[in-house]
């Protein structure tokens, strides 16, 4: 089943992209693009009241893993994809590095800012975590990783309204980090994730888990070459589809969103050589994020498909929709999986890194370095 998730509002289509197009057609249509994003806002209720029923929100933030590389990787087909309900086809991640991915997924509920702007002033209006806050959703928050790199973890604290405590228990180690960090065995993080939450008396929480199994450069333990990408992937799904089940044992109601933070650029291009991520290009920015309802009884055995070009602020409206249509109460959910996709906010693709943007105009790829002149992009 497929759905456009911009309906028949076409959302995409502000700004316009007419006229030559040259460098300077590009750059005032990319300024336009910040504007317009600029006062998006998701749709969140005002409130829930006692009969809403209650389900946790669970984030699962994977490093590394876009659609082409797993097309690449012929994972595409993987098991795991089946069982989720909705799967984004065109999800823009907006860039090609963890920290600002992380970023622009928790400050979703807003339309999406340049680079820069991420490492700005607050704005809690636009914080996933401050809004469900609001709501009566507890933070939680657990890695694979200490969250010490490239103060990945504070950053977060200080940038997108995580006040969680990381929950950091003593995991055993699966893989060893390009910079000699243990990195915790992904199913043993779910898995604990899973067992405080069965003793937890909160009604309502909205946890992030990260994980950064598929970083280029990880190794097995006692090892000095690193471990390709294809069996850590195949891994990472196998494990996150063993939770699923057990998971769905536990009877616990959970809204559970895969959301990769970029690609891993197994295959690489005629620019860059594979698994460099320094120009954020849309095969590496495309990212598969699914969603999947669990706890619920008669839902479709397909998932259903948005079509459209999407980003964080389409994920964090559907988030929005799930609350306002107490979608949980229901077998089978309150409406329709096609009404819950129906009318999500498209947004042009167009992604950052620090002093690279690229963006798709007319059909083609554009790239700028350093505030130069936009070019198309070759690769």
């Amino acid at each position: 089943v497929t759905a456009d998730a911009g309906g028949q509002t076409n959302e995409a289509a502000a700004p316009a992209k007419t006229g030559k197009a040259d460098a300077k057609a590009v750059g005032e249509w990319y300024d336009a693009f910040l504007a317009y994003e600029h006062d998006r806002r998701a749709r969140f209720p005002n409130g829930l009241s006692e009969k809403d029923t209650p389900f946790d929100i669970l984030l699962l933030s994977i490093c590394s893993v876009s659609n082409d590389d797993l097309a690449v990787s012929q994972l595409d087909q993987h098991p795991l994809f089946k069982e989720f309900n909705i799967r984004f086809d065109s999800f823009n991640a907006a860039t090609a590095y963890s920290g600002p991915a992380l970023l622009r997924l928790l400050n979703g509920a807003c339309g999406q800012p340049s680079h820069s702007e991420l490492y700005g002033e607050r704005r809690p209006e636009c914080e996933i975590m401050t809004r469900l806050g609001t709501l009566g959703y507890s933070q939680r928050l657990l890695m694979d990783h200490s969250g010490e790199y490239d103060n990945f973890l504070q950053s977060m604290r200080d940038k997108a309204g995580v006040t969680a405590t990381l929950d950091n228990a003593k995991y055993p180690t699966r893989y060893v980090g390009f910079d000699d960090e243990e990195i915790a065995d992904s199913l043993a993080v779910l898995r604990h994730w899973q067992r405080t939450q069965v003793k937890s008396k909160a009604g309502r929480t909205a946890t992030l888990i990260n994980f950064i199994a598929l970083h280029d450069g990880n190794r097995l333990p006692g090892r000095g070459r690193a471990e390709p990408f294809k069996p850590r992937a195949q891994e990472m799904f196998d494990n996150i589809r063993t939770f699923l089940r057990e998971r769905e044992r536990s009877g616990r109601k959970t809204m559970v969103v895969i959301v990769p933070e970029h690609g891993a650029a197994v295959r690489g291009d005629k620019i860059q050589v594979p698994r460099l991520r320094d120009i954020p290009t849309m095969r590496i920015s495309r990212v598969p994020v699914m969603v999947k309802f669990v706890g619920l009884k008669g839902m479709p055995n397909e998932p259903i498909h948005v079509t459209g070009n999407t980003s964080y602020l389409a994920l964090t409206s559907l988030i929005g929709k799930t609350l306002e249509t107490d979608y949980f109460s229901k077998d089978g959910g309150t409406v329709p999986l096609e009404q819950l996709v129906h009318d999500l906010p498209q947004t042009n693709p167009v992604s950052e890194n620090g002093t690279v943007q690229t963006l798709e105009y007319q059909g083609r790829e554009y790239f700028r370095q350093n505030g130069g002149e936009w070019k198309p992009y070759g690769g």
